[in-house]
């Protein structure tokens, strides 16, 4: 049975959040097998039902500004994106946390405009496969992805950092 989980971004550059256990979620990103991060989050279904909530507010709000959106607002958040609108949709900039809110040991990265309705199906498929099934066992989920298939557009921009030797716990540097 497959576990509930998102992917954002491109074969290049993407980022996924994919449930392993009840309260456990794996977050991995991958910028163009340069850098790689992979860390296991304690979240509970209802901290990502209502980041998927929230997430959705601000795509289906009718400003198409910025925004930004953490998964926990505490100090032990994982994860914070912030959109940018661009056309039809958005590009984020992503920051990865594997310790926490952390400024020595992070990842940033960049990922390329996905439109605002694929934006809007795959937090919706997330947030209904949370709010639908209980925690254990999983009935049937849904599995989502955005912006796997898209063409590459003039938005190719892509930058990652890690800060200060940040490869402990789960950051992982390729050359």
């Amino acid at each position: 049975m497959e576990e509930p989980r998102k992917r954002l971004g491109n074969d290049d550059v993407w980022l996924e959040l994919a449930r392993t256990r009840a309260d456990s979620w794996q977050i991995t990103a991958d910028w163009s097998a340069w850098l790689t991060a992979d860390f296991t989050a304690d979240l509970s279904a209802a901290e990502v039902v209502d980041f998927a909530a929230r997430m959705l507010a601000h795509l289906r709000a009718p400003s198409g500004g910025r925004f930004s959106a953490a998964v926990t607002p505490g100090r032990n958040n994982p994860l914070t994106l912030k959109a940018e609108s661009v056309g039809d949709g958005f590009a984020f900039f992503v920051r990865l946390t594997p310790n926490g809110d952390d400024d020595l040991c992070h990842l940033q990265m960049e990922i390329d405009p996905i439109t605002t309705s694929e934006l809007r199906e795959t937090f919706s498929a997330l947030h209904a496969a949370l709010v639908v099934c209980p925690p254990e066992p999983l009935g049937q989920t849904a599995v989502v992805s955005a912006g796997s298939a898209r063409g590459g557009g003039s938005w190719r921009r892509c930058t990652a950092s890690v800060v200060r030797s940040g490869l402990r716990r789960g950051l992982v540097g390729k050359r």
